[in-house]
């Protein structure tokens, strides 16, 4: 992420600069390992595809906070921010991050309109996880 838009982030109290945090960095880290693989262990079907796919994307939020610890900031009031590093990711399969968002607001209906997650959507979710969670991982321990 260029240092011009965490500067916006910053000016809109969406971030808030503190010492890099390593510990709790890595804790989220793992915290969403245990957290994916224990929704990755689910029969995914109409009645569990809301549960998994809110695991599957509070792991990757996860790793989007630990991304901004390791980088000495704390992301505030917002997964947007959390997903916008993620998508900033410098990995080989960058394009595919572009659908978080998409997954953001998904997972928003989920939470605050009663939706419910569609089989299809956590089957996306855990394959996206799939493909560049290993990538991602390394990126955010950088």
């Amino acid at each position: 992420m260029k240092n011009e838009e965490i500067m916006l982030l910053l000016n809109k109290g969406q971030l808030i600069k503190k010492s890099v945090d390593r510990f709790r960095a890595e804790s989220l880290l793992k915290a969403a390992i245990i957290n994916s693989e224990f929704a990755k262990r689910q029969q995914i079907d109409e009645e569990t595809a809301t549960g998994v796919f809110r695991e599957m994307y509070e792991a990757f939020r996860q790793l989007g906070d630990a991304k901004w610890w390791m980088m000495g900031y704390e992301p505030i009031d917002s997964h947007k921010v959390s997903m916008k590093i993620l998508m900033s990711a410098n990995i080989s399969k960058n394009y595919k991050l572009q659908s978080i968002d998409r997954f953001r607001v998904i997972r928003n209906d989920a939470n605050y309109r009663g939706e419910l997650v569609k089989k299809e959507q956590a089957l996306e979710i855990v394959s996206l996880w799939d493909e560049v969670s290993k990538e991602l991982i390394e990126w955010v321990k950088k």
